[in-house]
Formats: structure tokens, C-alpha cells, sequence
């Protein structure tokens, strides 16, 4: 029986990861291991690490590279796969990339010089997630000088009326929630929606050019008020998956892709090795 390592963060008393580990032990061996204590001494007795909530990345950088090294040193898979695009750039700067390859991006850019005069500007740290570190300026000149701005991502900020994220196992497409109101501090407040084929084409677009290898992707975008998708971020590495706004039928729905893939990336493993 395949045995699991669930890797989240007990001390924000996550209730995803609790019911996916309950879940999860129907039918498979799985420990629970809290980031934020020392690292067990089995590791190697897992045939999977399956990464959840995990976070803050910038706080336990070091645990998780050990946990990745663990990995590969005694062939264990790492869920997700750490074969995807974004990753192969540092932290966020796949952002500048994509900004220039396709017109569906929030306007992002390297250098504060490069950034518009008199347009508002938001900068988030590359090491940042869940909106920590992020920053709104009425134009650039008001940004305080002694501010490393190489560690930050300079954007456009716009007005969003919604922020909309699309859910894919495996190149998928499982699920799709949106915010019920505008403003960042409704971030967490989610419905379920039945995206237009345009939608759902544009977040395909970017999961494919993530190419994956295996796991979940999940595609934030805004929506601005003339109703045009833009990307926010590709959260392909621990994202959080609101599976408390789920209906049952969608919720069922990811819990099986889910089983299918977690079982796929184990089988393809093996026949590597």
C-alpha cells in the first residue's frame, strides 16, 4: 500500500489538509507531518511526500529544500511534480516572461524605470503569498528609496471586479471559484462558477505552458470591469484549494482525479526506477 507523508502547517489549524488526511487514509498509509516542527526520523520510509499547505515558504525555505533533497536521494516522490516551467524560473520572475509571450497578463515589469509615469503600481515580494508584503503605490516616484525593489514584483495595479481561479489535475480542468465581491480583503470569499469556453481556454493556455509533469495547478486571474481575464499567478507549488466552498458533486469529483493522480505519478515512478 502506498504510504504518504502529508506535509502542511498545523499551526494555522487548517481544516483542508486535516479532511484530506482522513481522506486520504480510506485508502492509503499516510502520516501527517507540521512543518513548523523538527523532521521526522522516517523519512525515507515514504514512498510519497505529498506537499499541502506547507507555508509560509520563506519561513521554512531550508526544511522544504532538505525535504526535496530526501526525495531525491531515496527516489520518493515529490506531489506535485517539481518538473513544471514556473519552477525553473526564480521565485515569481516567470511572471516577466509570460507578461511578454502573451497579452492576458497583468502588466509586470523588471525595472521601476521600465514602469509607466503616473499609473498606480503594486509590489509584492518574490518570496511572498496570501497577499503578505504587498504594496500599493499612487505612482512610482512615492516608492521609498532604501526599498530593494530586487526582491519585489513591480505591477500595474488595477481595479479588479473579481478575482476568478481555475483548478486542473493533471491538465484537467476540475473546478472554478470566484471571489462574491471586489477588494483584496474578500480574497477568501468564494462561490463556485461555470466558467465561458473563453475562460476556460485562456487558464488551459497557462497550465499547459506550465507543463507539470503531475499534481494540481491552480491559475488566478483578475477580472477587470470590462470583463478581460488577466493572470495573476500560476500556484502550481502548495496552493490552497477552498475545498470548504466545494459542492458535494464537485467536491467528489476532485477527491477521485485526485486518488487517479497521486496513484499515476506513484505507478510512473516505479517503472522509471
Amino acid at each position: 500500500m502506498l504510504k504518504i507523508l502529508l506535509i502542511t502547517n498545523d499551526t494555522y489549524g487548517d481544516g483542508e489538509d486535516s479532511f484530506l488526511l482522513q481522506w486520504l487514509q480510506r485508502d492509503f498509509l499516510v502520516n501527517l507531518y507540521d512543518i513548523s516542527q523538527p523532521l521526522p526520523l522516517n523519512l525515507t520510509s515514504f514512498d510519497l511526500f505529498l506537499f499541502r499547505n506547507a507555508w509560509p515558504g520563506r519561513i521554512y525555505y531550508r526544511k522544504i529544500q532538505k525535504i526535496v533533497q530526501i526525495a531525491s536521494e531515496n527516489n520518493i516522490i515529490i506531489y506535485n511534480s517539481l518538473e513544471q516551467k514556473s519552477l525553473q524560473f526564480p521565485q515569481k520572475e516567470y511572471l516577466y516572461y509570460l507578461c511578454e509571450l502573451c497579452p492576458y497578463v497583468i502588466p509586470t515589469y523588471k525595472n521601476l524605470a521600465d514602469f509607466p509615469e503616473n499609473v498606480p503600481i503594486l509590489i509584492k515580494p518574490k518570496n511572498g503569498g496570501s497577499s503578505y508584503g504587498v504594496q500599493i503605490f499612487s505612482n512610482k516616484q512615492l516608492i521609498p528609496q532604501n526599498l530593494k525593489l530586487d526582491n519585489y514584483i513591480l505591477q500595474e495595479f488595477l481595479e479588479l471586479k473579481k478575482e476568478v481561479s481555475f483548478y486542473f489535475i493533471d491538465k484537467k480542468f476540475i473546478y472554478a471559484l470566484q471571489t462574491k465581491q471586489a477588494g483584496m480583503n474578500y480574497r477568501w470569499d468564494l462561490q463556485e462558477f461555470t466558467p465561458t469556453d473563453v475562460m476556460l481556454n485562456l487558464a488551459q493556455y497557462f497550465v499547459n505552458w506550465n507543463d507539470m509533469k503531475y499534481g494540481i495547478d491552480r491559475i488566478d486571474f483578475g477580472l477587470t470591469y470590462d470583463d478581460k481575464l488577466l493572470l495573476m499567478e500560476i500556484e502550481s507549488d502548495r496552493s490552497y484549494l477552498s475545498l470548504e466552498e466545494l459542492s458535494s458533486q464537485t467536491l467528489t469529483r476532485f477527491l477521485d482525479e485526485f486518488k487517479k493522480s497521486l496513484l499515476l505519478a506513484y505507478s510512473h515512478s516505479r517503472l522509471i526506477i
